[in-house]
Parts: C-alpha cells; sequence; structure tokens
C-alpha cells in the first residue's frame, strides 16, 4: 500500500482508524494532520467488499495527499510497534490475518 495513491490513502486511512479505535494509547493526533481527520474517519466509515463501496471512498481519498501524514506511522510510536504487529511474517498463510491486542 502506498501513501499517495488513491487505494493506498482508503487502506492506511482504515487501518489507522481502526488501530486508533482498538489501541488505547494510539490516536490519530498523533500521526494525521488536523485537516485530514475528519476525511480519514469518513473513509473508515465505508466497506471494500465490493466496487461500488470501493468507490464511494474514492472522492474522499482523492481530497488526501502525501502530506495527510503529519507523522510517519512506521516511524511514531506506538504507530510503529502497532504497524509492526499487525504485519504479516513471511510465511504464507490461506486464511485472513487479524491481531487483537491481548489475544496474541
Amino acid at each position: 500500500m502506498s501513501e499517495g495513491t488513491t487505494v493506498g490513502n482508503i487502506l492506511i486511512s482504515m487501518a489507522l482508524s481502526s488501530w486508533a479505535r482498538v489501541y488505547d494509547q494510539a490516536d490519530l493526533d498523533q500521526i494525521v494532520n488536523p485537516a485530514a481527520r475528519p476525511v480519514v474517519n469518513r473513509i473508515a466509515e465505508n466497506c471494500i467488499q465490493n466496487p461500488a463501496q470501493i468507490l464511494a471512498s474514492v472522492p474522499a481519498a482523492s481530497a488526501l495527499n502525501v502530506t495527510f501524514l503529519s507523522n510517519p506511522p512506521w516511524d511514531t510510536e506506538p504507530w510503529k510497534t502497532i504497524l509492526a504487529d499487525n504485519t504479516p511474517g513471511d510465511a504464507p498463510t490461506d486464511v485472513p490475518i487479524l491481531n487483537h491486542p491481548g489475544r496474541g
């Protein structure tokens, strides 16, 4: 996923918003520019199960640009640890992966 692309902005927004809800220590204020926070939250409310749902996020994601992140989450704690904890390893898997705090 690549920040600055429409699809990247959609996926990054969804991931960051959901992690901010799940992890108590994670706050979007730490990494997302104030003007972009409502857009990120709006995108995160959409589903991406089918093309129509994905397209619903495109206008908002297009409004975001490379600078919607105020600090790179991959360099900012606790986001850096959250990203590492939610990154699947190099081993292939045939099932979806979800890491929930306290459930290893």
